[in-house]
């Protein structure tokens, strides 16, 4: 009897520490960002995402200073930091996302909204 006792309790230990190491593991990628209502807006990196990005960004992340390991002028950096919801975290200044820009007054509603409805469209070139 105290054999099955014993087992049963260290079954129930194992399957206790599982479920706790799930539930305490942090996640890789941003939390959800807000939605913006993107309307019919058709936005452009060329014509919408570029120039927010040369006026906010690419001071500290372009290919002069690379902060975080960042070039927003490689295209693969700053898709693959749009793809993941990153981007989009850290300029809404969301609760679990550095805010940016790190040195500069926060992105007006309007260019928030631009880089949000840009990424949530597939990145458009």
């Amino acid at each position: 009897m105290k054999k099955v006792y014993y087992l049963l309790l260290a079954t129930f230990a194992v399957l206790a520490a599982c479920k706790t190491s799930k539930e305490t593991s942090t996640a890789t990628t941003a939390p959800e960002p807000k939605k913006a209502d993107c309307g019919t807006a058709a936005y452009t990196y060329a014509a919408n995402i570029k120039p927010i990005l040369n006026e906010s960004c690419n001071g500290c992340h372009g290919p002069a200073k690379k902060r975080g390991g960042l070039d927003f002028t490689i295209d693969e950096v700053l898709y693959g930091e749009a793809r993941s919801g990153k981007l989009v975290c850290v300029v809404q200044q969301n609760k679990g996302c550095e805010a940016m820009p790190q040195y500069n007054p926060k992105l007006s509603d309007d260019k928030i909204k631009m880089i949000e409805c840009w990424v949530n469209s597939g990145m458009n070139k």
